[in-house]
């Protein structure tokens, strides 16, 4: 859900849903998506490969391959959290080795890209920080942005003053996996 300062605007599982209390609902568009963002430029959602963008939350425009990469063969792309800018959006997702069924495998690289207009999306460059993990959430803050999410078996954290240049959190032994249930507790 986001307020666009006129409109709450919701993503539902194949429709997108806005109403000006949070009580009284109506459908809007007949796309999902998985993450949503407002900011000063209007509103984006975005749906695997697709980006729609909206100036009021109420008229859409639809870009269907906003978030292709080229050059990774059979390899798939995700998108997964999209935030506002002062001047557009930022998106994070990954990149994960061809796979049929339950792989287990991590991901390749984490991915960002940032746009102007919600509809047309630039990959920023790759990076070391980037490489063998992919990013699951974005937030804006303080002096930049922090990501979350994963690099092998354990969480990952990324910082950046400007969405461009992205450094990791150097791992700690609370981003790793959970003891199970009663080990270590006395």
């Amino acid at each position: 859900v986001a307020w666009t300062g006129e409109r709450f605007i919701a993503l539902g599982i194949s429709s997108l849903l806005v109403s000006l209390d949070g009580r009284t609902w109506d459908r809007q568009a007949e796309f999902g998506g998985s993450r949503l963002a407002a900011g000063p430029r209007g509103v984006v959602a975005i749906d695997g490969q697709a980006a729609h963008m909206s100036a009021d939350g109420l008229i859409w425009s639809t870009s269907e391959r906003a978030f292709t990469v080229r050059g990774i063969g059979d390899h798939s792309v995700t998108t997964t959290d999209v935030v506002a800018t002062d001047d557009g959006w930022l998106a994070v997702g990954r990149e994960d080795a061809a796979c049929q069924i339950s792989c287990g495998v991590a991901p390749i690289r984490a991915i960002v890209w940032t746009s102007v207009d919600g509809l047309e999306w630039a990959r920023v460059t790759d990076q070391a920080s980037l490489r063998d993990a992919g990013m699951r959430a974005v937030t804006r803050g303080g002096p930049g942005y922090v990501a979350v999410g994963q690099a092998g078996d354990h969480a990952a954290v990324w910082t950046s003053p400007d969405g461009g240049t992205w450094s990791r959190v150097p791992n700690a032994a609370l981003f790793g996996a959970p003891r199970a249930l009663g080990a270590g507790y006395g």
